[in-house]
């Protein structure tokens, strides 16, 4: 069976979005709750220490970061390099966005790195200057959960800690230190695919690499269950990044006849240990900020399956992918399915690779 890339199935929704909102009652202006990022934009650097196990040495670590509002204030981008102060030791990168999901209405940030486990976890604002976390995952076979603060002392000065409990046992403290206003940041670019602290599981070697343009030149969306298909169209720029642990894909939508909204979004894909899957996350300037599984079925074609909130109601999504001509071409179709309603047609794309 021939694997192919999964990252792309999202491009025919996204593009779709400016008629087919993913989250109810959603304007196309960010919610004021996106306003407590603000203290996290500019440059950053830091240092403090980290401990791999309650019973090992802490280790000092050093820190430049970038965080930006992006995608129209939709999103915080937060690029971040650590370095450790042991010799021969790679510098371990992230990229995360920080958001709001307006139907759960909850604070969430998406976070990848070059050592795998992309993930999404809900924050809370616990005070204005207080932000709380915690997250759950498997590591070689064991569970392991991490909770976490970052406290803003001043407009240029916070400090975090991080606690970790590996298979029921105490809590220990992790990673502690702060970071201050001021230095050259950091940004992630395509060339840290050459920078992993750990190598990729072997699921993201097997995926396609299509890296490139993609076109779509011939598309149609039903924004709202009974209304008319329309036409649309766009295109989507993918690249490796994080050491080969994620493939991302920059989408932008061409101009909608009368309406000066043009849709721009990104998708980052990588492979989760602790669901045996790819996920698949999503970010727009369309206030979409969600996170989809995908699989690979025996016949070859790749399934992306979502749910959210159209108009009130649940909505779940289900979308198909096939490849064509060798690889350079791509037929997806998406049904969606809302409320007690039965299954429709709402997307269809197909889809050339740029030579």
């Amino acid at each position: 069976m021939r694997l192919h890339s999964l990252r792309l199935a999202l491009l025919a929704t996204l593009i779709a979005t400016p008629f087919m909102p993913a989250q109810d009652d959603m304007m196309m202006t960010p919610p004021k709750e996106l306003g407590r990022y603000e203290k996290l934009v500019g440059n950053w650097e830091g240092d403090g220490l980290v401990r791999a196990s309650a019973d090992e040495d802490p280790v000092k670590w050093t820190a430049h970061s970038t965080c930006k509002k992006v995608l129209g204030g939709w999103a915080y981008q937060e690029d971040m390099r650590i370095d450790l102060a042991m010799e021969g030791a790679p510098p371990l990168i992230f990229r995360s966005y920080y958001g709001y999901d307006q139907a759960t209405k909850q604070y969430r940030v998406m976070s990848f790195s070059n050592a795998g486990s992309p993930s999404m976890q809900r924050i809370l604002w616990a005070e204005d200057n207080l932000i709380v976390g915690s997250q759950s995952m498997m590591e070689e076979g064991q569970s392991v959960t991490e909770t976490w603060r970052t406290r803003f002392a001043t407009k240029d000065l916070y400090i975090f800690r991080i606690e970790r409990a590996v298979a029921g046992a105490s809590p220990f403290l992790h990673v502690n230190g702060g970071m201050r206003r001021g230095g050259k940041g950091f940004e992630v670019t395509p060339s840290t695919v050459k920078l992993a602290m750990a190598a990729p599981d072997p699921a993201m070697k097997r995926l396609r690499d299509d890296s490139g343009v993609w076109i779509l030149r011939k598309g149609s969306v039903v924004p709202m269950p009974g209304m008319a298909a329309m036409p649309v169209s766009g295109k989507e720029t993918i690249s490796r990044i994080l050491g080969g642990h994620i493939q991302m894909g920059h989408i932008v939508g061409d101009p909608a006849p009368g309406s000066p909204f043009v849709y721009e979004g990104y998708v980052y894909m990588g492979w989760s240990d602790q669901d045996n899957c790819y996920k698949s996350f999503t970010l727009s300037n369309s206030g979409e900020f969600m996170v989809e599984d995908a699989r690979i079925l025996d016949d070859g074609s790749v399934v992306f399956v979502s749910t959210g909130v159209l108009a009130g109601q649940p909505m779940a999504n289900r979308t198909i992918l096939r490849y064509q001509k060798n690889g350079s071409a791509m037929h997806i179709r998406t049904t969606r399915l809302v409320g007690t309603s039965k299954p429709e047609f709402s997307f269809e794309g197909f889809f050339e690779k740029s030579k």
